[in-house]
């Protein structure tokens, strides 16, 4: 059992002198430019100066608010996985799309410019999340199945980007609506490797029992 925390920037030193055993610490975002001023961000190496060396990239929000494109964050990914750390790449369909049966061609199109040009023996430390946007902060979930069909997609286009070997290593989380209701049930799926879980992670009994979920 692997699991982390990612507060916000100005917590992630303290967060990351904690004594935590097994819990990862990892950063909501990061800048890919080195060495220049880019006022209000925080840099890769910034945070690798602290300790941190897993970072969310291409967060629905930060898609949406942002407006932070596939161009920007194909940047990010590669400027991470040429650093030797770990983003953790999300990816996910708008209920529009998703009601207009687009999910694959979505998460094909994002896959394809998020890791455009980026070395596929790089790629054995991606972790991506699949977080359908129509269900995050909504109350709403894939189901499991639902849930298991896409990730399993995802993994068949990773084949055809790297190789098929990397496709099925690669962790894969779902990410949207994770509840300790229902994390048992998604992670019972065979693609499925883990959850990238929003508001049910800050109450702490919560957490305590989606880390202790089987």
């Amino acid at each position: 059992m692997v699991f982390g925390v990612a507060p916000v920037f100005v917590h992630l030193g303290l967060a990351n002198q904690l004594e935590r055993n097994e819990c990862l610490v990892l950063a909501q975002d990061a800048n890919y430019v080195m060495n220049k001023a880019n006022t209000g961000t925080v840099s890769y190496e910034q945070l690798k100066d602290i300790g941190v060396n897993y970072v969310i990239i291409g967060h629905s929000e930060r898609r949406k608010l942002f407006h932070e494109s596939d161009e920007l964050i194909n940047q990010k990914v590669k400027t991470l996985l040429e650093n030797k750390m770990r983003p953790i790449l999300c990816i996910g369909e708008t209920l529009e799309e998703y009601e207009a049966n687009k999910t694959k061609a979505v998460l094909k199109d994002q896959l394809e410019k998020d890791l455009k040009e980026i070395d596929s023996s790089l790629l054995k430390d991606l972790i991506i999340a699949y977080e359908p946007v129509w269900a995050i902060g909504t109350g709403k979930t894939a189901s499991s199945q639902t849930a298991q069909d896409a990730i399993a997609y995802i993994r068949t286009v990773l084949g055809l980007l790297s190789s098929k070997t990397i496709a099925n290593e690669l962790p894969i989380l779902y990410g949207g609506s994770v509840t300790p209701d229902n994390v048992s049930e998604l992670l019972a799926q065979k693609d499925i490797n883990g959850a990238l879980v929003g508001g049910a992670s800050l109450d702490p009994h919560k957490f305590i029992q989606l880390i202790e979920a089987k």
